[in-house]
Order: C-alpha cells, then sequence, then structure tokens
C-alpha cells in the first residue's frame, strides 16, 4: 500500500486489484510464493519494439521505505518509469532479492553502500537515473552477481578496485558516467567477463596488462575516454580475440614514440640503413631493429650504432621521453645534437665516429657531463645563425604544415618569409609570435549551412554505445546511440530483453569458454 500511494498508483497504466480484498497474487505485477507472501514485484514500463518508445507504467514519486519490508522479495522490477529521490537503504535488507532493476528512472543521490548485503543478488542494473557520488566498494559482497549496469549517471571517483572480486561477473556496464583515474588492474581478474562498457568517462592511463587474461571478453567499448592501448604485440593479439571494440579510436599509449621513431626514420635514410626490420611494419615497436619496449611499447633503448644514418637527428627524438639508452654511434650524421634530448634522462648516450657536435649552451653542457656512459665527438657546435635558428624552428614546428610558409627555406631573404620581421641590418625581429594562418575564408567552412541568428542549436549526436539502455526511446534524428548488447543472463523466471540487430545466437569462440555456465552454483 506504502508503494501505490507514494508512486501516484491512481493514475498507474494497470493497477488492478491494488487496494481491494483480492488476494495479493491477483494485484497487478505482483506475484507470491505457496505461503502468499509477495515474492516478486514488477511495475515497470513497457518497450514496443528495439526503436520505439518505453512507456512508463505510470509510477511517479519516490520509492518508499517500507519496500524493504517485503523480506521473501526475490525480483524487484521498476525500470522505465519516472520515480524520484533517492534509493532506500532498506532494500538492502532483502535477502533473498536476486533481481533489481531501477534502470531508466529519474533516482538521485548516491548508490546505497547497503545494497552490498544483497549476497543472492545476480542482475543489478541502475542505469539512466541521476545517482550520484562514487561507486559504493562494498558492492563487492555481491558474491553471485552476473550484471552490473551502472550507466548514464553521474557517477564519479575512480572504479574501485574490490570490483575485481565478483568473481561471477559476466557484465559490467559504467558508461557515460564521471569516473576518473586509472582502470583497476583487479578487473583482469573476472574470468567470466564478457562485456565491459567504459566509454564516456574521464578515465586514465593504459589498459592494464592483465586485461589480456580476460579470454572470455566479447565488448569492450573505451571510447571518450583517456585510456590509452599498450602497443604491444600481446595487446594485438588480445584484441583479435575481442569481438567488438572500439580500441582503434583510443589512442596508443606509445603514439607518441612510434612518430617520433617514424621521425627518425625518414630523417636520416631509413630506406637506406643496413638492418632496418619491423620498422614502419605493423609489428609492436619492440619488434622494430634495435628497439627495447617495456610493457606499454614505450621506448626504453634505441641502439642503432654503425647502421648506415645519415644527414641529421630530427627534433622528434626528444619525444623518447622514456629512452634511457641511446647508441647512435658510427653512422654519417652531421650537424647538431638535437637540444630536445636534454629532456631525457639519460643513462647511456653514444655517437662518436659521426659527425655530430654538441650545442655550446651550458645548460645542454651540464646535460651531458651528467650521464654515467657518453662517447661522443668532443665537438662543440658554433654558435647559430639567425637563418639556421629559423630553419630549425621550421623542422621542430612542422614547417610543411603550416597554414603559410611561403619563402621559408627559399633563397630570398628573411624578411620576405611569411611572419619573419627583420631590422635595418637583417637579424630578424618578432618571428615565432608573428606566424599567422591562412588568409581568406577557410575551404572546410565555406560549405557549412549558416544557421540563422537564434535558431536552436543543432543536436549533438552521443558517440559510442548505449549500456543496456538495450530499448532506448528512439530519437527520430538518430541521436541515441546503439544499444550494447546484454551479456550477462538474467535470474531465473525472468525475460532477458532482445539483442538489437538480433539474428540469432551469436557464436562464441571455443578457446577457453566455460559452456556450461549456466550450471555454475550459486556461491554460499
Amino acid at each position: 500500500m506504502a508503494l501505490y500511494e507514494s508512486t501516484d498508483g491512481p493514475n498507474w497504466v494497470n493497477n488492478e486489484n491494488w487496494l481491494t480484498d483480492a488476494p495479493l497474487g491477483e494485484w497487478y505485477g505482483v506475484g507470491t510464493d505457496r505461503n502468499g507472501r509477495v515474492s516478486r514485484l514488477d511495475l515497470s514500463g513497457r518497450g514496443d519494439g528495439i526503436r520505439r518508445p518505453w512507456v512508463s507504467h505510470g509510477l511517479s514519486g519516490p520509492i518508499p521505505s517500507e519496500i524493504g519490508s517485503l523480506t521473501n522479495l526475490w525480483e524487484l522490477r521498476l525500470y522505465a518509469n519516472n520515480l524520484t529521490g533517492p534509493i532506500p537503504a532498506e532494500l538492502g535488507g532483502l535477502a533473498d532479492l536476486a533481481t533489481l532493476d531501477l534502470g531508466i528512472n529519474e533516482l538521485s543521490g548516491p548508490i546505497p553502500p547497503e545494497l552490498g548485503r544483497l549476497t543472492n543478488l545476480t542482475y543489478l542494473r541502475l542505469s539512466d537515473n541521476n545517482l550520484t557520488g562514487p561507486i559504493p566498494p562494498e558492492l563487492a559482497g555481491l558474491v553471485n552477481l552476473r550484471t552490473l549496469a551502472l550507466a548514464r549517471n553521474e557517477l564519479s571517483r575512480p572504479i574501485p578496485a574490490e570490483l575485481g572480486g565478483l568473481a561471477q561477473l559476466e557484465y559490467l556496464g559504467l558508461g557515460r558516467n564521471q569516473l576518473s583515474g586509472p582502470l583497476p588492474p583487479e578487473l583482469g581478474g573476472l574470468a567470466f567477463l564478457a562485456s565491459l562498457y567504459l566509454w564516456g568517462n574521464e578515465l586514465t592511463g593504459p589498459i592494464p596488462r592483465g586485461f589480456v587474461q580476460l579470454d572470455q571478453l566479447d565488448d569492450l567499448y573505451l571510447g571518450r575516454s583517456r585510456v590509452c592501448v599498450p602497443g604491444t604485440s600481446a595487446f594485438a593479439e588480445w584484441l583479435e580475440g575481442v569481438e567488438n571494440h572500439d580500441a582503434g579510436a583510443a589512442s596508443s599509449c606509445n603514439a607518441t614514440d612510434v612518430a617520433a621513431l617514424e621521425s627518425l626514420y625518414e630523417a636520416t635514410g631509413g630506406a637506406g640503413w643496413t638492418q632496418s626490420g619491423g620498422w614502419l611494419g605493423e609489428d609492436a615497436v619492440a619488434a622494430w631493429y634495435g628497439v627495447t619496449a617495456d610493457s606499454l611499447g614505450r621506448v626504453t633503448e634505441l641502439d642503432l650504432a654503425r647502421n648506415a644514418l645519415t644527414d641529421r637527428l630530427p627534433a622528434q627524438l626528444g619525444e623518447l621521453s622514456r629512452m634511457t639508452i641511446l647508441r647512435i654511434g658510427g653512422n654519417v650524421l652531421a650537424g647538431r645534437l638535437p637540444r630536445s634530448l636534454a629532456r631525457l634522462s639519460l643513462r647511456e648516450l653514444h655517437y662518436a665516429d659521426t659527425g655530430l657536435c654538441a650545442p655550446a649552451e651550458a645548460a645542454f653542457q651540464a646535460w651531458l657531463s651528467g650521464i654515467p656512459s657518453h662517447e661522443g665527438t668532443g665537438v662543440q657546435c658554433e654558435p647559430l645563425s639567425d637563418r639556421k635558428s629559423l630553419e630549425i624552428l621550421y623542422e621542430a614546428a612542422g614547417g610543411p604544415t603550416w597554414g603559410n610558409s611561403k619563402n621559408w627555406l627559399t633563397d630570398a631573404p628573411m624578411g620576405d618569409w611569411y611572419g619573419v620581421e627583420v631590422d635595418g641590418e637583417g637579424p630578424p625581429g618578432a618571428v615565432g609570435a608573428s606566424l599567422k594562418q591562412p588568409q581568406g575564408p577557410d575551404p572546410a567552412r565555406t560549405r557549412r549551412p549558416h544557421r540563422p541568428c537564434g535558431a536552436e542549436p543543432r543536436r549533438k549526436r552521443p558517440l559510442g554505445p548505449d549500456p543496456l539502455g538495450i530499448q532506448r526511446p528512439h530519437q527520430p534524428d538518430g541521436a541515441e546511440p546503439r544499444g550494447e548488447r546484454f551479456v550477462g543472463r538474467d535470474p531465473p523466471g525472468t525475460r532477458r530483453p532482445r539483442r538489437p540487430d538480433d539474428a540469432g545466437p551469436r557464436a562464441k569462440r571455443s578457446h577457453g569458454r566455460d559452456t556450461a555456465r549456466t550450471r555454475r552454483p550459486l556461491q554460499a
């Protein structure tokens, strides 16, 4: 009765027999056990097909705390309504509860840590609400949980490492929240995990190396976050086995290193090197000749001694921020050691038997003297002319890609170089601050339609999959992203939502998969 009164029962779509003398089992949405006690309560909205809107059942207002007195309840489904307010902590006392679905409402406040006491719970969906605060680490107490869907809320702070203890978990949907920090390595221990949705958060750092143990994983979505993918062969092989993922849209943890190595190859005549196996190919950089990398694919050592390198070293070499050993001696190199090298914490720098010189600036010389193993040419560079300084600026700052680089690196007077001012005697006055974008309209913008003043802003299309919002309302303008596939099983007696693009059962990989998962007993 408290639920009926609290949630506007007279205006429900169907309230047949509620508040009458009929047996509880005949009240709409109520199921009872053999003793007549309430065991099931399903007053959810209904979806009319995958691309049609949910139709609310009409529940509005707060969930009453009295619902926690239904101690025989094993299924509670109130999703797709207009429920508001907090989730009652009293729900944590429903010891028999196996299914709790409060998704697609307007619930607010934190997730009650008391829910972690529901040790028989196998399905928990709180997605598509306005929940705030951290994910309670107490949820690790849900030892039989197979589906945890918390997407499309305002949850914040790091993902608790304790979730890695949910040994039965098959589906973890945390997309479109405000979660931050690195991914917990402990998630790599979720042996049965088949779907992992983390997109649309503020997560950072690499995918932990332990994730390669998730050989049951079929779905992995990380988009619109700052998570990077380790550039190693082990991760590449693992991702090939993940059926659906957006790792290609995520940055590689060693993207900067790869770009620096490519610049080195181009600048020093890589096509004519004595040994260049793997370079600029599809293999991880650790397989490139002379390169040693760490567990993220970041370069730690570069040994290209006596390998027919020619010309000059590019400034991008200083972007190899984890490199501690650089051996380039015995090559036909000339010019200056890049000043950018001084940003590195080198333990070994060998460039003897080359034409390289070291910048004479005191700071660079002090950096050289601090390298434990330094074998150079003993030659300091002459001071740079103004023209040479501009040439170095052009090369280091991506001159070929500037909007306007008219006359740069030509024989024209420096005063005719775009953006350069010189005084009466010739040296440049203002250089970098005067670099300009191309004059005239942006050709990429001239075809954009004009939006009248005061017009309604154009809708932005959310990117990425829709975590467990399988039958979200259809947006006429296509703004709603495609639904995520549900992987975990519903508890006995519940109906699993239809999968988008349903074309029959999806083929499963056979290597290492537990084909008898349905027989796994619940943990005590």
